[in-house]
C-alpha cells in the first residue's frame, strides 16, 4: 500500500507540473493532457491492485501447502538430489547383484 501512495504522490506532482505547462499552451492541450493522465493513472492502479492480489494469493497457497517456499533451492537442486533426508542405503553386494541382473 505504501508503494501505491508513493506512486500517487509522484503522479499528482507530475500532473501539477503538466497543468502549469498547459496554462501556457491553451485549454485544448490541458483537456487532452488531463484525459491522458487520468486514463493512464487508472490503468496503472488497476495493474497494481491485480498484481497485488496475485501475489497475496500465491503467498497464501504456499502457506497452506505446508512446504517451505525456497525458490533458490528449486533452481539449484530441481530433482532434490542434495536433500538432507537420509535415504535407505543398500549393501554393496545387493547393488552389484542388481546391476548384474
Amino acid at each position: 500500500m505504501k508503494d501505491i501512495k508513493n506512486f500517487l504522490f509522484i503522479a499528482f506532482g507530475v500532473d501539477i507540473v503538466l497543468i502549469m505547462i498547459a496554462l501556457y499552451q491553451g485549454g485544448t492541450w490541458l483537456i487532452n493532457s488531463q484525459l491522458a493522465f487520468l486514463s493512464s493513472l487508472f490503468i496503472t492502479l488497476a495493474s497494481f491492485y491485480s498484481y497485488r492480489k496475485v501475489v497475496l494469493k500465491r503467498v497464501e497457497q504456499e502457506r497452506d501447502s505446508g512446504e517451505e517456499f525456497d525458490e533458490i533451492e528449486k533452481i539449484e537442486d530441481p530433482f532434490d538430489l542434495y536433500s538432507e533426508e537420509v535415504s535407505e542405503s543398500k549393501d554393496l553386494q545387493e547393488v552389484i547383484k542388481e546391476e548384474r541382473a
